[in-house]
């Protein structure tokens, strides 16, 4: 008897779970909203407008990671990215929105990487997994990024 109720439970449990998936992504395409609903303040850039995005590399693995100039020559990031530096000189931050759009502004050498010293890598919660990584050399962001 208890099998049977269990049985009927785990059935409409997952009947519900794949009618809530059919509504995933359901909305009126028509309203569109604009980038200030996004970010507080912000606004919409043009394509290569904005290089504030990079990406990590490696010598040896290619691109492992995002982060955020915020300044020419600080990147943050998460530890988790930074965990797996043993050498900076064998990493970089690529910078541009990619070779294929003619955008490719150059890889700029790391020099040093600091997790944040709670981090833990082996917690579940992913809590204090922010980092910041410092370029030998500085980006060249417009003085508007």
């Amino acid at each position: 008897m208890a099998s049977t109720t269990l049985r009927k439970q785990l059935i409409v449990f997952g009947a519900l779970s794949f009618a809530s998936l059919l509504t995933v992504g359901c909305g009126d395409a028509s309203k569109s909203s604009d980038s200030e609903t996004s970010i507080y303040g912000g606004k919409a850039t043009a394509q290569g407008e904005f290089y504030g995005a990079v990406a990590l590399t490696n010598r040896y693995m290619g691109a492992f990671c995002s982060g955020t100039a915020i300044t020419p020559t600080v990147v943050i990031t998460a530890a988790h990215c930074v965990d797996i530096l043993e050498t900076p000189s064998d990493n970089f931050v690529y910078v541009g929105s990619g070779k294929e759009q003619g955008q490719f502004l150059g890889q700029f050498q790391v020099k040093s990487a600091k997790a944040n010293p709670n981090y833990n890598p082996w917690a579940s919660s992913g809590q204090n997994d922010i980092a910041y990584v410092v370029l030998a050399e500085p980006i060249p962001l417009p003085a508007t990024a």
